[in-house]
């Protein structure tokens, strides 16, 4: 069975606005991210053999370099991107609850099921989510995905069984891996 690696992108310079799938610039660039991560995972790292990551340049950068240095695989996966805000994205949430409050509450009250105008449900995170998780877990590599908080925090509850929202109660770290967990009966619950 495969080994799963996950990490956060750097910090970004934006804060207060929808940026699931729009490319915002980070606080470090690329190499120094990949040296914040290879300096925590020295005393874990298990030999990751593919590097995967989220299209967004604030990911795929990153794992390209590391997929550089340690001269394994690059593998891009659309299934690793942060939610889609659709409409909304590059928006501030302050003018949201402004211009559109009756919409707006009415995503947060559903975000499990309902999208933002044009974007996905937590719900279509999961799936996808699970799937990339799925297949990963299948195919018996050691793996890294430089990936987003919103992916880490789905991750997090399909191996948990709680909700999203629960795992929005618990920080995502930037550049410090964590192992995929996978507990008894993690496949099954990626059907459910």
């Amino acid at each position: 069975m495969g080994v799963v690696w996950l990490v956060r992108h750097a910090p970004v310079t934006v804060s207060g606005i929808c940026y699931g799938r729009l490319d915002v610039p980070t606080e470090c660039d690329a190499e120094t991210a990949a040296s914040r991560i290879e300096r925590a995972a020295r005393e874990t790292t298990l030999g990751w053999q593919h590097i995967w990551a989220s299209p967004s340049a604030r990911a795929r950068e990153v794992g390209a370099e590391i997929a550089n240095r340690l001269r394994v695989p690059f593998h891009v996966d659309d299934r690793l991107c942060e939610l889609d805000f659709g409409a909304w994205e590059g928006r501030s949430y302050l003018d949201l609850e402004r211009d559109v409050p009756e919409r707006f509450a009415r995503w947060l009250s559903h975000y499990e099921t309902e999208g933002p105008p044009g974007g996905e449900s937590f719900f279509a995170l999961r799936r996808r989510v699970g799937e990339w998780l799925r297949e990963r877990r299948l195919d018996g590599t050691i793996a890294l995905a430089v990936t987003h908080a919103g992916v880490m925090r789905t991750a997090r509850a399909l191996a948990t069984g709680t909700t999203y929202g629960e795992q929005c109660e618990r920080p995502v770290d930037h550049l410090v891996p964590e192992p995929a967990p996978w507990p008894d009966g993690f496949l099954d619950r990626m059907d459910g």
